[in-house]
Order: C-alpha cells, then sequence, then structure tokens
C-alpha cells in the first residue's frame, strides 16, 4: 500500500492488489523526499487506471486503500477498527443510520471518548472522499457522544504517605519514581540502564517508549536517581524496575489495589500519579511550558486537561 524504497533499488516503488493480481511498479523517481508525492501521484493514478470503478462503486476498502498512508498510527489504527463495521460496503451505503447504529453498538463496552476518538477518524476519512475525491455525493452525519467531564483524582500529601506505607518495597519504589517524574506507566516499566546518563543526571527515552513519539532527554531529581541507584542492575534482562529479577508487567495486580484499600483511597488509578505530579509541579510555580516539556505532552491543551487546580503544598513532598 502506497510507495516505499526496495532494498535493491534507488528508486521509489508502489504496490497493489487488484481482483487478485498484484502490481508491482518501478516509478523511475529517484528515491528523495521531493519525489515522494510525485511517486503517490503515479500510484493513485495507476489505482484509478485499473479499477475503472464509478464513484457510484467505490468501497470502503478503495477508501482505506487510498487514504492509509496519509495518517499517522493512531488513525490507521482507528481506520482497521472501522472495517469491523464497513468492510465490503460501498461508500453510498454508509449512511447516517448505519454509522449511528456503529456508534452505539461500539459505545456498548467503551467510554464516550475512546468511541468519539475512533469515529473521528471515520469522519475525516469521509470528509477525504467527499471534498478530495468526489467519491461520494453526500456527506453523512457522525455523531458525537456527550463525553463526562474530566476528573483526575489528585493524592493529597497525607493520601501519598499512607500508599507508600502500604506498598512492597519493589511498586513503592516504582510509585515513587513516577511522582518525582510524572512518566507514564509504560514509559517506567521499559526504562533500561543504557538509557541513564549519568554525568549530566538525565535519562534518555527513545521515541517508542513515549506516546507522542519523540525522544525525551528528561533531567531527574536527586531522589529520582537515589531510586535509581537502589535498583538492582544484575541479571538478563535491562530494565531498571523488575520483582525478583525479572521485568513487571502489571504494577497494578493484587498488590496495588491491597495497598489501596489498606490506605482507604478510592477512584485512583495508577495513571492519576502522573496527575497528580503534573498538578504539583504547577502549584509550585513550574510554567505550562515546563510541564509540557517534562511530562512529554505535545500540547498545552493536555496539561491543562491533566492537572487539576488545587492549592497544594509542597514543601512536605520528598523530593521537593
Amino acid at each position: 500500500m502506497g510507495v516505499y524504497k526496495r532494498k535493491d533499488s534507488s528508486y521509489w516503488w508502489y504496490n497493489l492488489s487488484v481482483k487478485g493480481k498484484r502490481y508491482q511498479i518501478s516509478t523511475k523517481l529517484k528515491y528523495t523526499r521531493d519525489n515522494k508525492k510525485h511517486a503517490e501521484k503515479m500510484y493513485y493514478e495507476h489505482y484509478d487506471r485499473i479499477t475503472r470503478l464509478g464513484h457510484e462503486e467505490r468501497t470502503w476498502e478503495d477508501l482505506i486503500s487510498r487514504l492509509y498512508q496519509q495518517y499517522g498510527k493512531e488513525d490507521q489504527n482507528n481506520l482497521t477498527k472501522l472495517s469491523e463495521f464497513f468492510a465490503e460496503k460501498k461508500l453510498h451505503e454508509i449512511t447516517r443510520d448505519l454509522i449511528s447504529g456503529a456508534i452505539d453498538f461500539y459505545a456498548l463496552k467503551r467510554k464516550a471518548s475512546t468511541v468519539n476518538r475512533v469515529f473521528n477518524s471515520l469522519r475525516s476519512a469521509l470528509n477525504k472522499a467527499y471534498k478530495e475525491l468526489g467519491w461520494i455525493t453526500t456527506l453523512p452525519y457522525v455523531k458525537k457522544l456527550k463525553e463526562e467531564q474530566f476528573m483526575a483524582k489528585i493524592l493529597s500529601i497525607e493520601e501519598e504517605k499512607r500508599l507508600l506505607a502500604a506498598l512492597p518495597d519493589y511498586l513503592k519504589a516504582i510509585v515513587r519514581f513516577t511522582l518525582l517524574t510524572g512518566l507514564r506507566k509504560s514509559t517506567v516499566l521499559n526504562i533500561t540502564w543504557d538509557m541513564l546518563d549519568r554525568e549530566n543526571k538525565k535519562i534518555n527515552i527513545p521515541a517508542k517508549l513515549m506516546k507522542n513519539g519523540q525522544p525525551h532527554s528528561l533531567p531527574l531529581k536527586v531522589k529520582a536517581w537515589q531510586i535509581i541507584n537502589q535498583q538492582d542492575c544484575k541479571g538478563i534482562y535491562p530494565q531498571i524496575f523488575k520483582y525478583e529479577g525479572r521485568p513487571i508487567k502489571n504494577p497494578t495486580a493484587s498488590a496495588w489495589r491491597s495497598a489501596l484499600q489498606k490506605s482507604g483511597i478510592t477512584n485512583f488509578r495508577f495513571h492519576d500519579l502522573r496527575h497528580t505530579w503534573s498538578t504539583r509541579m504547577i502549584e509550585s510555580g513550574a510554567s505550562i511550558d515546563t510541564v509540557s516539556y517534562l511530562g512529554g505532552w505535545s500540547n498545552h491543551q493536555m496539561v491543562s486537561r491533566y492537572s487539576k487546580q488545587r492549592q497544594i503544598d509542597v514543601s512536605g513532598i520528598e523530593g521537593y
């Protein structure tokens, strides 16, 4: 799908499959960034020429094949999920009623915000089919579900102390490190010893561990360094945080739930540790720019969403 570079060629190539027949074609255009759009144009023209379909015969699969490479990973995943509802459908058959039914079904086991994100990708694809490609003559309505107002649970200092006292040591280290860095759970669990820059007191996190897809260089506080240095670096696994020498897959299992119960903390998720960090940072005087950078957020809107404004005395928090 789309254009690509072959190992044995210096040109842009493309391949497509139509009615069981596969085409692999060299564009004869050198593999450069400037030539990519020209190569994509050749690909689309060839695709249209081979299919020779009238617009009324265009299907969902045709649209996805045409647009897939134009989207980022999240939208690509969403379009793949949407094929569950619209596979083998012609575009003119994807009506308001069909879409509404798909949304209602998808919402049975998912939050409204999740449903809206997935179907935003449908809205975008249909918009392109209507405005850019002219494959549909009317643009069907894609309803948006009402989302509950987001309210993050922020730990008080007393709650933090009770939680840490109830946690086993291996999990206590992870929670303390998260409260000091604001890193996501998946990132904390997968950072490895080779990512440490001891000279500059930083941890260099590769793009694959960051939700925004960008590499991140994070300066660490003294307390965060102490936590890292207390971990066992021996063994065959490179992860910094381990349990009995093995990587930790799920820090929110029985030990986490038991600690929450013992400490009397309700409606609290592991991800709320990140919310607590960002709120404390802002209310201790850190700028939005600083919190956005340190937390790996791509825009200030996300910081505002995740940072609940409350008066917190951070003077008694360990590491501040």
